[in-house]
């Protein structure tokens, strides 16, 4: 089963996407980088159509010419890698939409790892005693 997603960087983030009139585009670096943070085994030998293969799916990242105004995932496999969505809008500060819906996918604004690396942080200072010079 094959599936279509765009990621989309606009002003607000917020837009209906019947209402987008600008977007912001892309540093190739940037998602070259994100890609190969959370998945260092992804094959960027075409910068421009970067392949990651799962055991349950595949994803072809198509980014085109520059300026990149927008990027065409191509999801082929019995699941959607919601977890490779949900980072690579967190770390390029965009959003997915499924194509065949023209809906944005719901992508929590807070990861529960990141809450609890703030309380973690909380504890770590309320319990540290201050040092005296």
């Amino acid at each position: 089963m094959s599936r279509d997603i765009i990621l989309i960087k606009t002003p607000t983030n917020d837009e209906p996407f019947a209402e987008i009139t600008s977007t912001i585009p892309f540093s190739r670096r940037e998602v070259i980088t994100a890609l190969q943070k959370d998945h260092p085994e992804v094959n960027c030998h075409d910068e421009t159509r970067i392949r990651l293969e799962r055991p349950d799916c595949s994803v072809l990242f198509s980014l085109g010419s520059d300026p990149i105004r927008t990027i065409s995932l191509t999801i082929d496999g019995e699941t959607e890698p919601i977890d490779v969505i949900t980072t690579m809008c967190r770390a390029l500060n965009c959003r997915a939409m499924r194509t065949a819906t023209g809906e944005f996918i719901d992508i929590p604004q807070d990861s529960g790892y990141s809450r609890r690396l703030q309380f973690h942080d909380r504890v770590v200072k309320a319990t540290t005693p201050a040092r005296s010079t």
